[in-house]
């Protein structure tokens, strides 16, 4: 099933519904497309189940702005008109489901023996040279992976 391009407004989705051919015809389905939208660089990034929430916030009269859908790969979504102008993937529902059983945070959270032990502590303590600045937030890149 193809993604929809993020020209095609919300409220003409339902012209691009995917029939399933199987349904009874006391029980017609059809699957939703989801959006793609690329970057500058052509990398995609892609919406799917979380168009049918932001229909719900057409159906209520919120047309335009920011809208945030929470999940696993969080979405923003950014609308004018019912049009969606940009979208960008956040991965912090599962940045937080893997620190909080792997990383220091797991350690704060009770999910996992502590990471930092007296002896440990001194070693990660000692700045490390040739640092030449500290790093960039990579928290809206790292989905690019996928």
């Amino acid at each position: 099933m193809p993604y929809v391009d993020c020209g095609v407004a919300l409220d003409a989705l339902p012209a691009h519904l995917y029939p399933l051919q199987d349904a009874t015809a006391a029980a017609r389905c059809a699957i939703v497309p989801g959006y793609c939208m690329r970057d500058q660089w052509g990398q995609p990034d892609v919406m799917r189940g979380e168009e049918t929430q932001l229909l719900g916030a057409l159906a209520m009269g919120h047309h335009s702005g920011w809208f945030v859908l929470p999940g696993t790969h969080s979405k923003w979504v950014e609308l004018a008109s019912g049009r969606i102008l940009q979208l960008r993937t956040y991965m912090t529902g599962e940045l937080f489901t893997l620190l909080g059983q792997h990383g220091t945070l797991a350690a704060a959270i009770g999910n996992a023996a502590p990471v930092w032990t007296r002896r440990r502590l001194p070693m990660a303590c000692v700045p490390r040279t040739g640092c030449a600045r500290p790093p960039t937030f990579f928290l809206p890149r790292q989905g690019r992976v996928r």
